[in-house]
């Protein structure tokens, strides 16, 4: 899937996630969580795991601002290009 391996190759992506949600939102959607063994960092910032090798833990956020938010998008949209 194009999805996987732009997330392997641009982030180091080692395991995906796929959830399917429909709770709140009235319309089927779907979460894609890139899954990692070990901290990766992005823009200055360590991205953490803390499910790993488990469960996402979904309750868990890496801080990021809107600056980031934007760098992110970025970069996901110049690989779908």
């Amino acid at each position: 899937m194009e999805i996987e391996s732009n997330l392997k190759r641009l982030f180091g992506m080692e395991k995906i996630n796929y959830l399917a949600l429909m709770m709140v939102d009235k319309n089927v959607h779907f979460h894609v969580i890139p899954r990692y063994s070990s901290n990766i960092k992005f823009n200055n910032i360590i991205f953490e795991d803390t499910g790993w090798p488990k469960l996402p833990d979904l309750g868990y956020n890496n801080d990021l601002n809107n600056d980031d938010l934007l760098k992110l998008k970025e970069i996901l949209e110049k690989s779908l290009e």
